[in-house]
């Protein structure tokens, strides 16, 4: 699916989620492209009242970036692991959740792979 236009787009910041390279295949004869899946959730507490106690909700989100290949889907994975293990957060834009709580990235899968990420860390350091 590709956004052809768009009254909203979020800028997301995930910071940690469970990653999953995802191949190209077909299910019940519908065919679905490479992609890379990161599920990450929010979490709540919330009192219930009536029994006085503060329930711990999740909300998950599952974030889905295209890409164009299973080699491609490989390498965008490795970029979200290497960020997560160093802590740090990556941002993006991407639409709404839809009704199954999948958000689709608008930015090219490019932005999220290692070789990329090494040339703009190198041209900030040397700035």
């Amino acid at each position: 699916m590709k956004l052809v236009d768009s009254d909203i787009l979020v800028t997301y910041q995930v910071k940690k989620g469970d990653i999953r390279a995802i191949s190209a295949g077909v299910v019940e004869g519908r065919p679905y492209g490479s992609s890379v899946r990161i599920t990450c959730s929010q979490t709540f507490e919330v009192e219930n009242e009536k029994t006085q106690f503060t329930n711990t909700i999740k909300q998950p989100v599952v974030i889905k970036i295209s890409c164009p290949s299973d080699i491609a889907a490989g390498d965008v994975a490795r970029f979200f692991q290497k960020k997560f293990e160093d802590k740090s957060s990556v941002s993006f834009i991407g639409t709404l959740a839809d009704g199954n709580g999948v958000v689709t990235i608008v930015d090219s899968y490019e932005n999220f792979l290692l070789s990329n990420s090494v040339k703009t860390d190198k041209a900030v350091k040397g700035a």
